[in-house]
């Protein structure tokens, strides 16, 4: 079991999916590169391999920031700043803070699943997409399994990024396969799932999983939580919910 402080913050920024990849770049520059948290490239043009401690999105067609632990104080001083502009491709936008929601959020494992949404997910890599199109010939039963062992991983390695080692085994169960869409990353066209699913494991809303991640691919949403007389503890407690 863990507590750690995540930060959502919606801005009034307009921000359609595929622009998200741009919000980031002007970020970025906003914070003239003074942490690597923002963007985790290192001073000779290498990259650091973690899990995005500060990560992009568009939330009903707004630009977002979702942040976790060290991320959440870089992020504070970084909005303290006055009168910020971000440059998003071809238009400039005012930086102005449309909704807050800080928590402390509880990983835990339960003796009971948890319903989960996952938005645009990319489950496929150059590695595994030649064996899933196999699968795409066989039996749906083998899809989902093959699915399933890919989001386990992802989740093990958001739980590791984020400094919780998981002891129990976890039970991922992949309960609706929804709509599969092409999205563009990183100049390339690749296939995102949407999916339902439950796991014996308490996540952060909004929480980004598999590749991706920073950029607004593989978005978690909360379906169902476990019923109070399950357990006593509380997933996650708000600690201030402001519009501005």
């Amino acid at each position: 079991m863990k507590k750690i402080k995540t930060l959502f913050i919606q801005l009034a920024t307009p921000l359609a999916p595929d622009e998200i990849s741009q919000f980031r770049a002007a970020v970025i520059e906003a914070t003239d590169r003074e942490h690597n948290i923002f963007h985790n490239h290192r001073s000779d043009n290498t990259y650091y391999y973690r899990y995005p401690l500060i990560q992009y999105k568009s939330v009903n067609r707004q630009a977002a920031l979702f942040c976790l632990e060290e991320g959440t104080d870089l992020i504070h001083h970084f909005l303290g700043k006055q009168e910020i502009s971000l440059r998003i491709g071809k238009r400039q936008e005012a930086l102005s803070v449309d909704r807050v929601n800080l928590q402390q959020v509880l990983l835990q494992t339960w003796s009971s699943d948890i319903e989960y949404r996952l938005f645009d997910w990319q489950a496929l890599n150059q590695k595994n997409y030649a064996q899933w199109q196999k699968l795409e010939k066989e039996s749906l039963s083998k899809q989902v399994a093959f699915l399933e062992k890919i989001l386990t991983g992802n989740i093990l390695s958001a739980c590791k990024g984020m400094g919780f080692r998981v002891e129990e085994r976890l039970t991922v169960k992949i309960r609706k396969l929804g709509r599969v869409s092409w999205r563009s990353f990183k100049g390339q066209s690749i296939r995102t799932f949407n999916i339902d699913f439950s796991v014996n494991l308490s996540l952060p809303e909004y929480i980004g999983l598999g590749k991706g991640a920073s950029m607004g691919f593989g978005v978690l949403r909360t379906a169902r939580k476990p019923k109070a007389k399950q357990s006593p503890d509380i997933l996650a407690t708000e600690l201030s919910n402001s519009k501005t």
